[in-house]
């Protein structure tokens, strides 16, 4: 595992942690359906968001079986994690609990949004990768992106993982899908977003073409979420 994926990976323990003490002080008795609009309320770097509680079907539903209520007042939080399906970035619901409780990615994403973290420059990244022999430019099937290949010191190129990075505009965005065949195989984008927020979410390979689809609609819920 190299130096920026140890990064994210603690960024994503830190939410969850702070997203843990959020969910112990939330009540206990079990809402309705009807009640899956309520805002969960977040403090993430001095800005106020109200997520509604059917983004929680991990941290909720899944995990404790039983829909709390939320409380009144925002809580500061280290992030937020959720999850949405695609298409539209809807929220859990009895219409669609079964795409939900289904095994794999599916229609899922994966969403975790945290402050700033110490990311690995994207260009100090790839000429230290190509450096040690790991990255092979390709065609890129993607358009607006840049393609690479890091075969992970092998020469299988069945192995390893497709890296797409985005060089230009954007402060950093890459995007990292696993060759290797899998039950349910995801891809993961990690980017620096609005107000410098980091944005880190993962889906089913499957849905890779309509990446920048969901990078928008991801874009658009935060905005959604946001309290002016």
């Amino acid at each position: 595992m190299d130096l920026n994926n140890i990064i994210i990976l603690a960024a994503r323990q830190l939410a969850a942690s702070m997203l843990a003490i959020i969910i112990a002080g939330c009540g206990g008795h079990t809402m309705s359906e009807d009640d899956l609009s309520a805002p969960v309320r977040y403090i993430v770097m001095g800005e106020k968001y109200e997520v509604p509680l059917g983004y929680h079907y991990h941290d909720y539903l899944k995990r404790k079986g039983r829909w709390p209520d939320p409380k009144d007042h925002f809580t500061n939080a280290g992030g937020i994690s959720i999850i949405a399906l695609i298409p539209g970035m809807r929220p859990y619901s009895m219409e669609n609990k079964s795409e939900f409780e289904q095994l794999g990615f599916g229609n899922k994403i994966n969403i975790q949004i945290t402050p700033p973290t110490s990311l690995y420059p994207v260009k100090e990244w790839l000429r230290r990768m190509e450096g040690e022999g790991r990255l092979e430019q390709l065609p890129s099937d993607l358009a607006g992106l840049t393609r690479y290949w890091d075969n992970y010191a092998g020469t299988d190129t069945g192995q390893g993982a497709d890296i797409y990075i985005k060089e230009e505009g954007v402060p950093y965005f890459k995007l990292h899908c696993p060759r290797r065949p899998g039950p349910s195989p995801a891809c993961e984008i990690t980017k620096e977003g609005a107000n410098g927020l980091h944005i880190h979410y993962s889906f089913s390979k499957d849905h890779l073409a309509s990446w920048k689809s969901i990078d928008k609609g991801i874009d658009r819920l935060i905005e959604q979420f946001a309290v002016q």
